[in-house]
């Protein structure tokens, strides 16, 4: 079976210090008119898992998608996901903590800021309004979309992206072209080999 890139709905959670600023950020409307303090772009817990949103795995959790296809989706990173210490990389006291000072790598044919690089995750943000190219070869990647609208081509396929979109770039897709319709703003999201 051939798998395509996979969009989700953030998972909005409700919290008492939280607010409604997620709105200007990611796919609206927010639920509710309480307080939202945490969107979960991607999760595989058994309690909020996140769901398909798109195409012929639509309506199946992230879980149902890694279970039988587990190579096509994750490639050599394979099984690491449910293992993956998350936890550990917001525990504060065992880390520094503090505002992080995005690090240019780039500027054609976009603008790419290192936000961040650990053992757990890497986070670039780019901005640009020409065609530019996400994702890699045999490995999956996160793509959050803050301010954009444009068409994600991946094998000879297109979807429209847009603002708030979450998409998950199997392994098996590798680079894929984003070709904005204008200005865009995206975070690219990968787990180190």
């Amino acid at each position: 079976m051939t798998i395509s890139p996979l969009r989700f709905e953030p998972i909005y959670q409700y919290r008492l210090w939280g607010g409604r600023r997620l709105y200007g950020l990611l796919k609206p409307p927010l639920p509710g008119s309480g307080p939202i303090g945490e969107a979960w772009v991607l999760s595989d817990r058994d309690d909020h898992p996140s769901i398909v949103a798109n195409g012929r795995l639509k309506g199946r959790s992230v879980v149902q998608v890694l279970e039988p296809f587990p190579k096509q989706m994750m490639g050599d990173l394979d099984g690491r996901f449910r293992r993956f210490p998350l936890l550990a990389c917001i525990y504060f006291a065992e880390h520094p903590a503090g505002r992080v000072t995005p690090v240019m790598e780039g500027t054609a044919p976009v603008e790419c800021e290192r936000v961040f690089h650990c053992e757990y995750f890497r986070l670039w943000r780019l901005h640009g309004h020409s065609p530019f190219s996400v994702g890699a070869a045999g490995v999956p990647r996160i793509l959050v979309c803050l301010d954009c609208a444009g068409q994600l081509e991946h094998g000879g396929a297109t979807d429209a992206i847009g603002k708030g979109d979450v998409w998950l770039l199997p392994a098996v897709t590798g680079a894929c072209t984003f070709r904005p319709s204008g200005p865009v703003s995206v975070l690219e999201i990968a787990i180190p080999e």
